[in-house]
């Protein structure tokens, strides 16, 4: 019998080496019904015999009685951290916690020991944090998606669908830019905007009239200048550009403002006088001519004889959207410009005032700057399209998944329920490896 109790919950191996004494002969010894158990009760017998040939001879046995040998204790609950496969009979010693921990080999907090999963797995959150709760997004203020929930930043940070005028003085000023791209201008002396016009006298009657106004300022003036501009009159100013009516004659005398009869008698001048008895050589063929064109800017209703000097009214085009840029189609002629029309017929769609040249984009699938394309921030946001590239491909993929099993302020969210689950994923994979519209 060997005490094998210090190797408890251990495998052994068990080597057997017999022997004998050198009386006994024979085949030899056989081991059979090895038992390991516990010993409740020994003892030892002795046993003598005697002879009157050899005298008595005495001899010892333990005995070892072992009770219900057919049971071994110990725990029995398979799921239990020391379970005895051998056991029989259960203890009541099965222990649950020195194995436990989180068994998902996906988990951050993984235990390769551990058998029982006590429902402490966690998953790292979108910035790499082991049960974190952090989401990803656009960190830098100045951008225009900035995001200030996200705890990292994905790399998703554009600077474009907010730029635009920030100048509030300015003629294009977009309330809605956050960020100035430098496209500010302003309204030039004519109310143009960006233009360089300025604004003077465009009467071409006037004393003080710019040939290089673009517009009328309402500073004519028709005094400074006014006069005799009669070169046969006695008072001629030559100076003077404006007729005042104060010219004089010599009368028949040689006298300036005289009464003297005599004057031109030729019907076809300009200044010719019935009452005149005899020609004094004043007649003359100029100051009746002019503008005869009542259409014309400059018609002069004195005028009888037509000298081409006719201004025709200029072309103004309707600006119906208030834009500063005229539709080409919707034209009025004036000599001056007209309450809703301007000079330039660049507009291309002149029912939307964020349609014109160099106009931001609006997002609305329209060419909002005129150019005949719509491409970048006038493009319409495309399903699927996560990084705005106008391709739904792998990249758009890999953010999908990083937002998977989202449930706040999601931004793989495709149907709009701020969740991503697997009907957003069908909905991509419908989209994946296309071009946006």
């Amino acid at each position: 019998i060997l005490d094998i109790s210090s190797f408890a919950g251990q495998t052994i191996d068990i080597r057997w080496r017999m022997a004998s004494d050198q009386i006994v002969s024979g085949e030899g010894w056989y081991v059979d019904d090895i038992f390991v158990g516990d010993a409740l009760i020994d003892f030892t017998n002795t046993a003598c015999v005697s002879s009157n040939e050899t005298g008595s001879y005495c001899d010892s046995q333990y005995t070892i009685i072992l009770e219900n040998v057919a049971g071994v204790e110990g725990c029995t609950d398979a799921t239990a951290c020391n379970y005895d496969p051998a056991a029989n009979t259960d203890d009541g010693s099965c222990e649950f916690l020195s194995c436990a921990g989180c068994t998902d080999p996906t988990a951050c907090n993984y235990d390769a020991t551990a058998t029982i999963d006590d429902g402490s797995c966690l998953q790292l959150d979108q910035c790499g944090n082991c049960g974190g709760t952090d989401t990803a997004g656009c960190t830098d203020p100045t951008a225009c998606n900035y995001d200030a929930s996200a705890g990292c930043d994905d790399g998703s940070c554009e600077f474009l669908s907010c730029a635009g005028c920030t100048d509030p003085t300015a003629c294009n000023y977009d309330a809605t830019a956050t960020i100035d791209d430098g496209s500010c201008l302003q309204l030039d002396e004519c109310g143009n905007c960006g233009g360089s016009d300025t604004a003077g006298c465009t009467d071409p009657s006037a004393c003080n009239y710019d040939v290089s106004a673009g517009c009328d300022d309402g500073s004519c003036e028709f005094l400074s200048c006014a006069g005799c501009t009669d070169p046969t009159a006695c008072n001629y100013d030559a100076t003077a550009t404006i007729d005042d009516g104060s010219c004089l004659q010599l009368d028949e005398c040689g006298n300036c403002g005289g009464t003297s009869t005599a004057g031109c008698i030729d019907p076809t001048a300009c200044n010719y006088d019935a009452a005149a008895s005899c020609d004094d050589g004043s007649c003359d063929y100029l100051s009746c001519q002019g503008c005869t064109d009542p259409t014309a800017c400059n018609y002069d209703p004195t005028a009888t004889q037509d000298n081409g000097s006719c201004i025709a009214p200029s072309v103004w085009y309707a600006d119906t959207d208030n834009d500063g840029f005229g539709d080409a189609s919707n034209t009025l002629n004036a000599c001056s410009q007209p309450a809703g029309y301007v000079a330039d017929n660049t507009d291309c769609d002149d029912a939307n005032m964020n349609a014109y040249p160099g106009a931001p984009g609006t997002g609305e699938g329209i060419d909002n700057n005129c150019d005949g394309s719509v491409e970048g921030d006038e493009l319409i946001p495309c399903l699927g399209d996560f990084n705005f590239d106008q391709t739904i491909n792998v990249a758009d993929l890999l953010i999908f998944l990083a937002d998977f099993n989202c449930t706040e302020n999601c931004v793989a969210d495709m149907d709009g329920n701020d969740l991503v689950n697997s009907a957003d994923m069908l909905t991509f994979l419908s989209v994946y490896d296309t071009d946006c519209p």
